[in-house]
Order: C-alpha cells, then structure tokens, then sequence
C-alpha cells in the first residue's frame, strides 16, 4: 500500500499516551497511529452499514413484510 506521510498538531498530553500505548504494543508512533485510523475508519463505515441495513428492516417490517 502506498504512504503518505502528513503533519498534524496533536497536544503534548495526547502525543505522550499515544507514545505509551505505542511502545505497550512494541509498535513505533507511526504504525500505532495508523491502525487506530483504520480501526476508526472501519468503525464508521460498519455503523453506516448497519444503519442503513436497520433502515431496511424496518421499513419491511412497517409494511407488514417479513424480513
């Protein structure tokens, strides 16, 4: 997969338990950031499949259908 890399502020606060939850893992700064963002990334994109399946049902369901 390609890389980019990005500059962003992060407070010194937040940057020190990241650093701390990195080095718990064994991973450096920039691999732990990067699962985290997929993880979060994959977390929204799962709520938006599952509201929109939810939709669905309930939908069928206020028609009287089965689901």
């Amino acid at each position: 997969m390609p890389v980019r890399k990005i500059a962003i502020s992060v407070p010194e606060d937040v940057l020190a338990q990241v650093d701390a939850a990195a080095a718990q893992r064994g991973e450096n700064r920039s691999r732990f950031i990067t699962q985290m963002l997929v993880l979060l990334a994959r977390a929204r994109s799962d709520r938006e499949i599952s509201r929109r399946v939810d939709a669905k049902v309930l939908a069928k369901v206020a028609k009287g259908s089965r689901w």
